[in-house]
């Protein structure tokens, strides 16, 4: 039968190249087309994204190969301040010639089975985020069908892009900017926990984080603080360059053209635009969040941090659009995408999507 050709099972180490040829295989639309991939082991770069992660490949029987792939994580957030499992679904490719094919109604079990196994661990609350451009995938997961989980739409969420600045702010006199030291745990757990917690899916416990992730620590956060210490706004720098990439595919529109020109935009403060195959260099700015949300505090922070990182041309953020400080970071941003927040699983009712959408949080660098 033609649906005994593919099959949906969990990946394993020695499919490494294999699902890395798939990443590599179709860069991100956009007038900056990007490969997201994860060199040099994906399979363990999948495996390091939570608490516990899961990666499914559809494979063709025929051809002897994998046709698509996606993969879900564990992750612990704050819901109504209370730590609750939450999983990340993500990852979600198909290799170019199957697209249109019957292995695009055989995926969406992908999502089906890391659902299932992590709701018997006690996972009550799914995530995914699709692009906002990415009609394609937003016809296939969103539609209701009997053989995949529902997606409830929560909120539109924004990836900002902000430039480093070679001059230093000026600051008021009563704000400090500096670099945390493993002294300031217990102020940052504190402060993490209060500030952050004011909005749903704020992850908890994060120094559980750094041991996969060895390239983070308490010492990758940024403070600013006042005269007397006091946290206003805090956020990670997290390089994720050993494990996860984007490169650059191609420019298309006027870039095509402005690229050939960016070095003489270099002393006007526009960051270069590397050549196509470039490893973009940059960090995200993670478990950020700001004393009483107040904007004043989250510009001091945003101005120091991007004159202290000038080493980088530029840093990510995320956002979704129903927190507090959407409206203000979206004035700084240089450039961005949008994408959409989903919630998968059983019914949502509208009370329950009208009360997590109110103030929610996802972290960036799960994306």
């Amino acid at each position: 039968m033609a649906s005994d050709r593919f099959v949906m099972e969990q990946a394993n180490e020695a499919d490494a190249a294999e699902i890395l040829s798939l990443l590599e295989e179709n860069p991100l639309p956009g007038k900056v087309a990007l490969i997201y991939t994860r060199r040099s082991d994906p399979y363990r770069s999948f495996m390091t994204e939570g608490l516990e992660a899961r990666l499914m490949v559809c494979r063709d029987t025929q051809e002897g190969r994998i046709a698509a792939l996606g993969a879900g994580a564990i992750h612990e957030c704050l819901i109504e301040r209370r730590p609750e499992k939450v999983a990340y679904l993500f990852g979600l490719r198909f290799r170019r010639e199957y697209l249109g094919k019957r292995v695009m109604l055989h995926l969406p079990g992908a999502y089906r089975a890391i659902v299932e196994h992590f709701r018997g661990q006690g996972v009550h609350y799914f995530l995914t985020v699709i692009l906002a451009d990415n009609l394609p995938a937003q016809r296939l997961l969103t539609k209701e069908r009997s053989y995949m989980p529902r997606h409830t739409f929560l909120c539109p969420y924004h990836t900002l892009t902000f430039l480093t600045r070679r001059n230093a702010p000026s600051l008021p006199n009563s704000y400090r900017f500096r670099r945390a030291t493993p002294e300031d745990r217990t102020a940052l757990e504190n402060f993490l926990t209060a500030e952050g917690g004011r909005c749903d899916f704020f992850p908890s416990r994060i120094g559980d984080l750094f041991g996969r992730h060895p390239e983070l620590s308490w010492e990758s956060f940024r403070l600013l603080t006042d005269r007397q210490g006091g946290i206003l706004a805090c956020g990670a720098a997290w390089d994720q360059a050993s494990h996860k990439q984007y490169l650059v595919a191609g420019y298309g529109g006027n870039l095509r053209w402005l690229r050939l020109v960016s070095p003489l935009l270099r002393p006007l403060g526009y960051p270069p635009m590397p050549k196509p195959s470039t490893v973009l260099r940059f960090f995200i700015l993670a478990f950020w969040c700001v004393k009483d949300n107040r904007a004043e505090y989250l510009k001091g922070f945003l101005d120091s941090l991007a004159h202290e990182a000038r080493d980088y041309p530029y840093f990510v953020m995320g956002v979704p659009e129903a927190h507090p400080l959407g409206p203000a970071l979206n004035e700084w941003k240089f450039l961005g995408y949008n994408s959409h927040i989903y919630l998968v699983g059983d019914p949502v009712t509208p009370e329950d999507a009208a009360r997590l959408r109110r103030s929610p949080y996802l972290e960036c660098g799960w994306l």
